[in-house]
């Protein structure tokens, strides 16, 4: 009886095995990932919560790469574009008060590029805490013309100008469960140059032609008069708070 009762109690014992599961909680970009980023300024929000229709984006175009698993390499391109034509008849313009058609087409462009690098300090899997710099580099041109068909007579106004600056910034993100995105802000001071802020107007009405320059047609100061030769440029520096979203392509 005590042999078959051990048996009976030995079978009935079971024995435990620890186990252990490793669940992680972010997905930090390493070497040789890309990524795609998006984000605004606060001066956006801040116009959004007075209701004005002046929005301030980081470049529409940005791409990262992390040619190590602390280095990325980053660039931003900006291309944009705004045209605007009117047609209509003036009535009194030209030679016995004649009315002539005129045509005005207005036509303003910017192209930037925003190269630069950032080191990352922190080799977590959640936070992630980097600081960094950047070269702006850009070339804005302007084109105002005003021709009366039926007529020689028309006036052009163009500027070209190109601009240069450096910026020097750190941030914080987070990366989102086991997802490649991560959310974060980034916080720096920048410089920029701008050369080129002249306009030069072409006008001819009849055998007359002329050539102005000026610095600012629409300026309330002294300088906006008329010069033979100027040279214009200006500058600024100042800080800013960017809110990014970041999409990552995990190897």
């Amino acid at each position: 009886m005590c042999v078959g009762v051990s048996f009976a109690a030995s079978a009935q014992l079971t024995t435990g095995n620890s186990t252990s599961k490793n669940i992680r909680t972010g997905n930090r970009a390493e070497a040789g990932d890309f990524g795609l980023y998006m984000g605004t300024d606060m001066k956006f929000i801040r116009n959004l919560a007075n209701a004005e229709v002046t929005p301030t984006f980081l470049p529409l175009v940005n791409l990262k790469y992390m040619s190590s698993d602390n280095l990325e390499l980053r660039v931003g391109i900006d291309l944009n574009k705004y045209s605007q034509n009117v047609k209509g008849t003036e009535a009194g313009i030209g030679e016995e008060g004649v009315s002539l058609e005129v045509k005005n087409k207005e036509v303003e462009s910017n192209h930037s590029i925003f190269p630069g690098f950032a080191y990352h300090f922190s080799n977590l899997n959640i936070l992630d805490v980097y600081a960094g710099a950047e070269l702006p580099l850009g070339y804005s041109r302007y084109n105002l013309t005003q021709v009366w068909d039926g007529s020689d007579a028309y006036s052009k106004t163009t500027k070209k100008s190109f601009n240069a600056g450096l910026g020097a910034f750190f941030g914080v993100q987070a990366y989102i469960a086991n997802l490649p995105f991560a959310i974060g802000f980034e916080y720096g001071i920048y410089g920029r140059l701008n050369m080129g802020e002249k306009f030069r107007t072409e006008t001819k009405a009849g055998a007359e032609s002329d050539v102005v320059v000026t610095y600012n047609p629409d300026a309330s100061h002294a300088l906006k008069g008329d010069f033979e030769k100027l040279s214009a440029r200006t500058g600024s520096i100042g800080s800013e708070l960017r809110l990014t979203l970041t999409y990552f392509f995990k190897n």
